[in-house]
């Protein structure tokens, strides 16, 4: 894995080619996402690659915001893009250190260059995946501007039940890596995955009650298998 500093941002990518979406699976597995800036002093360092911008993929060729929500305040595009059809992500071309934009099909595989923003104390966020205890305490403060009082101390309930449930199973085996113990990657490595939880619906949480006002939380998980 390569990897530099610059202004607090962790940039980092290794040799394994993949498409849009992958790229930005790995890029959450290891707890970031993809690089989503154009400033010169970072982007010096990407010279000779060819990587996917953290842009949102579309349909119509509109690209107005970064993954992150900011506005897109500047473009290098090349002469005469964009120009593509389907499903497009934007890709930097770095080989010529120009580091001019191309819009390309999302199943195209190139290099995945991620960010991830530094703690306070200048030291790296650990691991590959969040716990899910820290999973859940995101989402339930995702969450406070979008709820009630009443219904958020309902969800804070379920996601303290949902906790106790991956606890006990933790103690009870060995196979608590996310719970995908049934899942292997053809070259025999372990897959890397990431929890990621939500609301659902009654329906969805499988649950025997009847109160349709009781929020419940449902987790899904993402898993890729490393190419050697």
């Amino acid at each position: 894995m390569n990897s530099f500093e610059v202004d607090g941002v962790q940039y980092f990518f290794d040799d394994v080619k993949r498409n849009f979406t992958d790229s930005r699976l790995f890029c959450q597995i290891n707890d970031g996402d993809l690089i989503q800036t154009a400033q010169r002093s970072v982007i010096k360092n990407l010279h000779g690659h060819v990587y996917w911008l953290g842009v949102p993929a579309t349909h119509n060729r509109v690209f107005t915001h970064y993954l992150n929500g900011q506005p897109i305040r500047s473009t290098n595009w090349m002469a005469g893009q964009p120009n593509g059809h389907g499903c497009q992500g934007i890709q930097v071309d770095m080989r010529n250190s120009l580091g001019f934009w191309l819009d390309f099909d999302c199943a195209d595989k190139v290099t995945t260059v991620c960010e991830k923003r530094l703690d306070t104390s200048g030291a790296h966020r650990q691991g590959l995946a969040a716990s899910p205890s820290a999973v859940a305490s995101a989402v339930t403060s995702a969450k406070t501007a979008m709820l009630s009082d009443a219904k958020l101390q309902q969800f804070i309930k379920s996601v303290d039940h949902l906790n106790t449930l991956l606890t006990t199973r933790s103690k009870e085996s060995a196979v608590s890596k996310f719970m995908v113990d049934s899942m292997y990657c053809a070259n025999g490595t372990e897959p890397r995955c990431r929890t990621a939880c939500d609301l659902c619906t009654e329906e969805e949480a499988a649950t025997s009650t009847t109160d349709n006002n009781k929020l419940y939380s449902c987790c899904t998980q993402q898993c890729i298998c490393e190419t050697n």
